[in-house]
C-alpha cells in the first residue's frame, strides 16, 4: 500500500522484480510495478527498473540502474555506484545519482554523489576512522510567474574512533558543510559552517557507563557559534542495547549580541543501539576479533 503526498490518494502497489544471472560476473536487473489507484484525485501509475551488476572478483562490484516512472508525471532516475576493498582494513565506495522530472508542470533535476573511505585494521576493532563526502544540486522550475531555483550542498566529514583502553572509548567527528541557493534574478548566496564532536565513554561496570560530549558548530561569514555539551549515565538492559539519560549544557554566540537562537538546556533521554554487531554489517562475527577475554559482551566477562 502506498500513500500519495497530499494525504488523500491511495494506491495498491503489485510488482516483481528479478535479478538474472548473464555470467559469473555479470547480472541483470529487471523489475516493473503497477500502482492501482484506489481513491483520491490522481490516477494509477507505472514504474520500470532495468540494470547491471559487475562483480569481477570478491574484492570489488559495480551496479549500474535506470528508472523510469510516471505518477503525477514523468520522472527518471539514473544512478551508478562501485564498492571494493583497496587493501586488507581499508575500503572504499561511490555512488552517483541523477534525477530528472516534471510533476504538476514543474520540471526539475538533482544532481547527488558519495565519495567514503573507511579504514579498519582487520587485527583489531579498538580504532577506525572514515572520510566521506556528499555533493548534492538541486534546479527547480518555479510556480507561474516565479524564476526557478538552484540550491547545491556539499559536505565533507572525517570520522574517528579510538579504544584506548579496555573501558574506555574515545569517538571524534570534523566536518565542513557548503550550502548554496540562488535564483537568476537574486545574487546567489552561500555559507560555509563548520561541526566538531567529541565524546568520551567510560564502563564503570559490566553495565554501567559515564559518558560526555560535545558539539561545536561554527559560521565564519555570520559570526555565529553554536556548542552543546552534555553529560550521561548510561545503563546497557542488553549487550546491544544502551538506554542513556544526561543533562545538556548549550551556549551559543551571535553577532552583536542577538538572541536569535534560543538556548535550550535540561535533561534529556537517549536509546543507543549497535546495528553493526545486530545486523553484521562490517562482516565481524559475534566474537569479534580481540581475544576472548576482551571480545565477550559485559555481562559474560564475570
Amino acid at each position: 500500500m502506498e500513500n500519495g503526498i497530499n494525504g488523500t490518494d491511495s494506491f495498491a502497489v503489485l510488482g516483481l522484480r528479478n535479478r538474472l544471472p548473464i555470467n559469473k560476473q555479470l547480472s541483470l536487473e529487471l523489475g516493473f510495478e503497477r500502482g492501482f489507484h484506489l481513491t483520491g484525485p490522481n490516477q494509477s501509475f507505472n514504474s520500470a527498473t532495468v540494470g547491471f551488476g559487475w562483480q569481477p572478483n570478491s574484492d570489488f562490484r559495480a551496479t549500474a540502474r535506470y528508472e523510469y516512472r510516471d505518477r503525477g508525471g514523468v520522472g527518471q532516475v539514473m544512478s551508478f555506484g562501485a564498492a571494493g576493498r583497496i587493501a586488507d582494513g581499508i575500503t572504499a565506495l561511490s555512488r552517483i545519482q541523477w534525477s530528472r522530472g516534471s510533476f504538476t508542470g514543474r520540471a526539475n533535476s538533482a544532481l547527488e554523489g558519495t565519495a567514503a573511505l573507511a579504514i579498519r585494521p582487520l587485527e583489531t576493532d579498538r580504532y577506525g576512522l572514515l572520510f566521506s563526502y556528499n555533493h548534492r544540486s538541486l534546479f527547480q522550475d518555479g510556480l507561474a510567474g516565479q524564476a526557478p531555483t538552484r540550491d547545491t550542498r556539499d559536505t565533507l566529514s572525517t570520522d574517528g574512533y579510538l579504544q584506548p583502553c579496555k573501558d574506555l572509548e574515545l569517538f571524534g567527528r570534523v566536518a565542513a558543510n557548503f550550502n548554496g541557493n540562488g535564483q537568476p534574478d537574486l545574487p546567489y548566496v552561500s555559507t560555509l559552517t563548520y561541526l566538531t564532536q567529541a565524546r568520551a565513554q567510560y564502563h564503570v561496570s559490566a553495565r554501567v557507563d559515564l559518558a560526555i560530549e560535545t558539539r561545536m558548530i561554527f559560521q565564519p561569514s555570520s559570526g555565529t557559534t553554536r556548542t552543546s555539551s552534555g553529560a550521561e549515565l548510561g545503563f546497557w538492559i542488553l549487550p546491544d542495547l544502551r538506554l542513556g539519560a544526561g543533562y545538556n549544557f548549550a551556549v551559543s554566540r551571535e553577532p552583536f549580541e542577538s538572541k536569535l537562537i534560543p538556548q535550550r538546556r535540561g535533561f534529556y533521554f537517549t536509546v543507543t543501539s549497535k546495528l553493526s554487531r545486530l545486523f553484521d554489517l562490517l562482516g565481524t562475527s559475534k566474537a569479534g576479533l580481540a581475544p576472548n577475554s576482551e571480545a565477550q559482551p559485559p555481562e559474560k566477562q564475570k
